[in-house]
């Protein structure tokens, strides 16, 4: 495929909020970038960081996630309709984010890029299955939140991501915001 076919066979609005989050998650991870004191508990300080976890850290993460799973959907789909073994191409893709994860994660700890590789494995048995058990699996992931804490949110989001796809709701965003080219 040249550049060209790859370049239009984007969907713009899909790329925009990736964008919107990865400068989310950029603005999320500058405080331990710069290696910033946590704010003394009782201070205001310590009051505007907690709003700032929950108002503006967590939502980024949740977009992200959601977004991964979509992009799955897209990637699948796509490489099915190609003629392509699209399990084999996503496990590649999921094990080259898995050591690029391992290794981003040395130099800095706390990143997630290995844990969506690792919850990305999760997500492909899904593909094939209807719908509602999808959405009864991301609902049972959000209850398992409780007790498993961020990871099952990503796997939830995930596969709200995938339902989307499943669902039709691209088609809608391509025809809010075009295709490029």
């Amino acid at each position: 495929m040249n550049q060209d076919e790859g370049t239009k066979n984007r969907i713009a609005v899909l790329d925009a909020l990736r964008g919107f989050a990865l400068l989310g998650i950029l603005l999320v991870n500058i405080t331990s970038i710069m290696e910033a004191a946590f704010p003394s508990s009782g201070t205001l300080d310590w009051g505007l960081s907690r709003f700032y976890d929950y108002a503006v850290e967590q939502r980024f993460y949740v977009i992200f996630s959601l977004l991964f799973g979509t992009g799955f959907y897209i990637f699948i789909s796509r490489a099915k309709a190609r003629g392509d073994n699209a399990v084999v191409l996503f496990i590649r893709r999921l094990a080259a984010l898995l050591v690029f994860g391992v290794a981003h994660f040395i130099f800095q700890p706390g990143e997630a890029l290995h844990v969506y590789a690792v919850i990305g494995f999760l997500l492909i048995p899904f593909y094939n299955r209807k719908p509602a058990f999808n959405f009864a699996a991301m609902l049972a992931a959000l209850g398992l939140s409780l007790v498993l804490g961020e990871y099952a949110v990503t796997l939830a989001m995930f596969l709200l991501g995938l339902l989307l796809g499943q669902i039709g709701f691209l088609r809608g965003l391509t025809n809010l915001c075009p295709n490029y080219g």
